[in-house]
């Protein structure tokens, strides 16, 4: 088959990524909040040495809007080419309207363009993703542009040290075009409802005035409860995935069928232990939580910049990219898509 007789599928052609602008390392963040820990402890539980928060006044529009700007860059990608915009946050700047409608216009997208938001928490982003290529398939919808963008640090506990430890503020976005030769765009899902593992309670209940109190504005978490979630269901839909682009190789991932592992950067020792799981080697694996910290949706588009500034994603051929996360809800999501920063650039 020739090039020009090869399908196209959807892939990811561009990338952005930004970071809140305040640096803060372990000992930082205890200070800042007087913390009852330290850097070692931190490390040990973690993995996290450092984090970025944002600003005052800082949204996380803007900082979206600034990952955006980027991805459609490395795309060579015009933003009036766009179709779609979709926006995976759990820190919006406001209930109504959306985030994505808010970039949407400081972008200038078409007015045929669509704009919403996803709020899976830290698998967001894959929700999203798998949404933009699913329209691009099944109904020839063009250039899409997916977001991811977290302020979480307006969300921490002061008064809980389990939890005010993790979070960091970013944003990360990816380019979707339809690329020939790309090979289709594999997703599989798993969802355990548990409200109580992690949640921020503020909701409809507080606007009506049936509820108060300002601890319901904090992120909420029984860190056990989160973690067994995280171990049992990880490796199910990551495997579910696997099977389903015929990737599979015993109880793990072939290694030699992914360029790179791109799981949700929630604590390091998860991610090692996920990986040595699936059998993927050393140098295929994205570690971003030693220095970024959770960024719950923006996590992975943020792991997958961070490969592409590293020189870990070729710009000449297509990459295959496992992704996998897990987030409130209990919600777990695993891709496994094709990356070409610039591909639809060179079919």
């Amino acid at each position: 088959m020739s090039v020009s007789e090869q399908v196209s599928y959807p892939a990811i052609t561009g990338i952005g990524g930004v970071l809140g602008d305040v640096s803060l390392p372990n000992d930082a963040l205890v200070a800042k909040y007087g913390l009852d820990s330290n850097d070692k402890a931190i490390r040990a539980r973690t993995g996290i040495e450092h984090r970025y928060h944002v600003r005052e006044g800082v949204l996380p529009s803007y900082l979206g809007m600034a990952a955006a700007s980027m991805a459609l860059e490395t795309a060579g990608l015009d933003a009036a080419s766009l179709e779609e915009i979709i926006v995976a946050t759990s820190s919006p700047d406001q209930l109504l309207p959306s985030t994505a409608s808010k970039i949407h216009g400081d972008l200038m997208l078409p007015e045929t363009a669509g704009a919403s938001d996803v709020g899976a928490a830290c698998s967001g982003a894959l929700y999203a993703l798998e949404a933009a290529s699913a329209k691009m398939i099944a109904f020839g919808q063009g250039p899409s542009l997916v977001v991811g963008t977290e302020i979480l640090s307006t969300g921490i506990n002061p008064a809980d040290r389990r939890t005010a430890i993790l979070f960091g503020d970013g944003a990360g976005a990816m380019v979707l075009q339809s690329v020939t030769g790309a090979r289709r765009p594999v997703f599989a899902t798993l969802t355990s409802p548990d409200e109580e593992a992690i949640n921020v309670k503020f909701g409809i209940e507080d606007l009506a005035g049936h509820k108060s109190g300002d601890d319901r504005r904090f992120i909420a978490m029984d860190g056990k409860r989160v973690l067994n979630h995280a171990m049992e269901m990880l490796p199910r839909v990551a495997l579910l995935a696997a099977e389903r682009a015929g990737i599979s190789k015993g109880q793990g991932i072939d290694p030699d069928s992914i360029d790179l592992f791109v799981p949700h950067q929630a604590n390091l020792n998860m991610i090692e232990s996920l990986a040595d799981y699936l059998g993927v080697p050393e140098v295929k694996r994205v570690r971003t939580v030693t220095t970024h910290g959770n960024t719950s949706s923006a996590s992975i588009p943020l792991g997958l910049y961070d490969a592409y500034v590293n020189g870990r994603l070729a710009p000449d051929r297509l990459s295959r990219v496992f992704m996998v996360a897990i987030g409130a809800g209990m919600v777990a999501k695993a891709a496994v898509i094709d990356v070409q920063i610039g591909g639809a650039q060179r079919p």
